[in-house]
Parts: C-alpha cells; structure tokens; sequence
C-alpha cells in the first residue's frame, strides 16, 4: 500500500478548490478604443448571479470581509466612483451601453506583471504603500468614513515609471461597510503581502515587504496587521492558498513567521 500522509491529501484538495475558485470569472474585461483614447471595458457574464452568489458564501466561511456587488447599479456607481475618487485628476471612468463600465487605460504596468518579468523595484513597491496610503485617507459615502479597496493585489496596482508613480484599478468587490476603518485598511495590506509571499522568491521577498510597508507609513494600521497576520485554519487558509499562489503550507508558514519580525 502507498504511505499517502494526510498533509499531501490536504493539500491537493486545497490546490484544487483554489483552483476551482480562482478561475471563476464574474466580468468579462477587454481593451477597446474611442477615438484616441483607450479603455479597459468591463461587462457582466451571463452566469454573473450564480457566480456572485457562490462567491459570497465562500467569502463568509472564509470570514473574508469583502462581498462582490450582486446589484448591477450598485456595481457600477462603485466602480465610477472609486476611479474618479482616486485617479479623476487626470482619468476618467463612466458606465456604457449594456451595463458596460468604461475606464481609461492608465499609462505604465501592472505590478504582478512587473515581478513575473523580473523588473518590479523596491522602489516601485514604495510607490504602491504611498498610493494606498494617500486612499485609505480619502473620504467615502458608501462607509462614511475613510475608503478601503478590498482587493489590492499586485495586478491592480500600475506603475507609471515616467510619472514615478503607482495608481490602483478595478473596483469589483467591496469591504463590509461595518467594518471599522483601520481593520479595513490592515485588510488591503494583507492583501498586497499574501500576494507577494506568492510570488518573490526567498531571497527577494523581505526587502520588497519592507519596502511596501515603509511606503505606507501608517503605524497604527501596521501593528493591527501585525496582530491578525496569522495562518488561518479551514476555508480561511484556502483562501490564503489562493492568496498566495498555492505556496506549499511549509514555506507560508516561515514567510508569515518572518514577515512578523519585519513588521516589527
């Protein structure tokens, strides 16, 4: 008989459950042109309710604190809304035909695309802790308080390297509007964190953690992300599979160990 240790069944089972969820794909995103401008379009799937419906309970039993919008209208307007909050200086976002919303293409590169090609910088990941911090101190209606992203990956932060400076894009899912501030704010960090641990290397990953968090700057929040960072159990530690790339639970662990002290 094969020695099959529960541990490696575990976690296969957690590779393909985040899997299944990773690929779940609610909007349908493409690049289109009006007359010399370019914008990132994005319309409602079909199968979008069932999608949504199955997304937010698994977000509840991960006792993840975000939710995707299932009203359209909804949708929308905090989608507009976010972008001009945070990048109508210069951009401009609106809702099209068909329920479509219509964003300008923002100049530079996506951050996950910069670290899968080699080129993404401490200074790049400095640039991205200042931009979040400059929107977590922004006001927003919708919790009347300060605004929170709910999902700050590296793919949704574009670094413009002419301006020298990060924006952040796609407004999809929400933080619960009870939720305090603060707690909100450690949430987007750990977002960003998760995301990294996935994807830098052993040797690369300290520094550029570091570097993210000296760009943001705001010790009160750090030190309530200090206390939750902490490996979670059940759906919440598939949740952080997905977070992570599906980094083996060994490593995770020791990143997460080690992020603590950095934090520090």
């Amino acid at each position: 008989m094969n020695d099959i240790r529960p541990a490696k069944i575990g976690s296969r089972l957690i590779g393909f459950a985040g899997f299944a969820i990773d690929t779940i794909k609610i909007n349908e995103i493409a690049c289109e042109r009006r007359g010399t401008r370019e914008f990132w379009v994005k319309r409602r799937r079909k199968a979008s309710p069932i999608l949504i419906h199955c997304a937010n309970l698994f977000f509840r039993l991960a006792q993840n604190p975000v939710s995707v919008f299932g009203d359209l209208d909804k949708w929308q307007s905090w989608e507009v809304e976010s972008f001009h909050l945070l990048n109508g200086d210069q951009f401009t976002a609106f809702v099209g035909e068909s329920g479509s919303i219509w964003a300008d293409k923002l100049p530079g590169i996506d951050l996950a695309t910069r670290i899968k090609e080699g080129s993404l910088t401490l200074g790049m990941l400095q640039a991205a802790g200042r931009e979040l911090a400059r929107a977590h101190d922004l006001w927003s209606d919708m919790f009347n308080g300060k605004w929170s992203h709910s999902d700050p990956h590296l793919g949704n932060f574009v670094f413009d390297e002419e301006a020298g400076r990060a924006r952040l894009i796609d407004f999809e899912t929400i933080h619960n509007p009870g939720l305090a501030s603060e707690a909100r704010h450690a949430d987007d960090l750990a977002v960003l964190l998760l995301d990294l641990l996935g994807r830098a290397s052993d040797s690369e990953w300290p520094e550029m953690a570091r570097a993210f968090v000296s760009g943001y700057s705001d010790h009160n929040v750090i030190r309530l992300l200090k206390e939750k960072f902490v490996m979670p159990f059940g759906f919440g530690r598939l949740w952080w599979a997905i977070r992570t790339s599906y980094v083996p639970g060994q490593v995770l662990r020791r990143r997460v160990d080690a992020l603590q002290d950095a934090l520090a």
